[in-house]
């Protein structure tokens, strides 16, 4: 099934299909039709794109009246458990990253991080020393399923939480999967904080030289709004708070083909580490923002969780 559906992705059979769709216009009707009553089905896992919207709201507005549109539901909650422990070949670099960043008395802030799925396909490259804390930052549904599974697993130096102000002065913002499920930018997030992180690792991000827009994701149990964002806008986003891109790499093993889209193709994802230094070289705090920039929970917003 999978070679199956790879098959349908392939740029000569979409290219068929097209002229075919060219040459009898209610074929393309149908096709459409169909994919959109199959798009809008609960399945245990599906993966599937759908249409292109110019917002988060006008992406959210398409979803269905009660069907779940976040990973704050009972049923997304528990759907990554059997991939703790995995890793995929664009998690490398982060690893490569981490160790050179993180330290043994560092603190990581894992954007999306679910049950800490990172957390435990990575430490057996990067260690637990004493010193180090990973707090894994996702939806309240989420978190309640994390902490009841962690008594049951070794996993020192692991915390989780639901307050994204716990970012604030973080050593290392690891944001794997999981931009591209938020409304809000990231650059907005970060600047509420009282203190920005030292480094930003993103991965398995959509970024393209398009103009940015949004499309839908058929997760299985929940439709949820997907942002694939404009590179450049996305990266001056964060040099406006002072980061650099140190490092930038593709993400292969990642792609997002809308149907009936061709041109939206994003044929690989992207991964990046910046930094930023202050008073002389490290990274220090600023002023708190209290104006129009305060922090709320981005993944409660019809979001959460990576596409993993």
């Amino acid at each position: 099934m999978q070679s199956l559906g790879n098959l349908f992705r392939s740029d000569a059979v979409r290219s068929l299909v097209e002229t075919i769709e060219n040459k009898f216009p209610p074929l393309r009707t149908w096709h459409r039709f169909e994919y959109s009553s199959h798009f809008f089905r609960e399945s245990s896992n599906q993966k599937l794109f759908h249409g292109v919207f110019s917002s988060f709201p006008e992406a959210l507005r398409e979803v269905p009246e009660g069907f779940p549109n976040s990973h704050d539901h009972p049923k997304m909650a528990g759907r990554y458990q059997g991939e703790r422990g995995r890793v995929w070949p664009s998690d490398y670099p982060v690893i490569f990253w981490l160790s050179q960043l993180l330290g043994d008395r560092g603190r990581l802030f894992d954007l999306g991080g679910n049950i800490g799925l990172s957390y435990f396909a990575f430490r057996r490259f990067l260690g637990t020393p004493e010193g180090r804390r990973w707090v894994s930052y996702d939806v309240p549904a989420v978190i309640t399923l994390a902490k009841a599974a962690i008594e049951v697993n070794t996993a020192p130096g692991l915390e989780f939480t639901d307050d994204f102000t716990e970012a604030s002065g973080a050593t290392v913002l690891l944001a794997s999967g999981v931009v591209q499920m938020i409304e809000t930018p990231l650059s907005m997030m970060l600047s509420g904080l009282e203190e920005l992180p030292q480094h930003i690792i993103i991965n398995r991000t959509p970024l393209t030289k398009l103009p940015t827009f949004y499309t839908l994701l058929n997760l299985g149990p929940a439709v949820c709004p997907y942002g694939i964002q404009n590179e450049d806008e996305f990266v001056e986003g964060l040099a406006a708070l002072g980061y650099t891109v140190v490092d930038r790499w593709e993400n292969a093993d990642f792609s997002c083909s809308i149907p009936f889209h061709p041109e939206r193709l994003v044929r690989t994802y992207t991964g990046m580490c910046l930094s930023r230094a202050e008073r002389g070289g490290e990274a220090g705090p600023r002023e708190k923002r209290t104006s129009g920039n305060a922090v709320e929970g981005p993944l409660n917003n019809g979001s959460g969780t990576p596409s993993k």
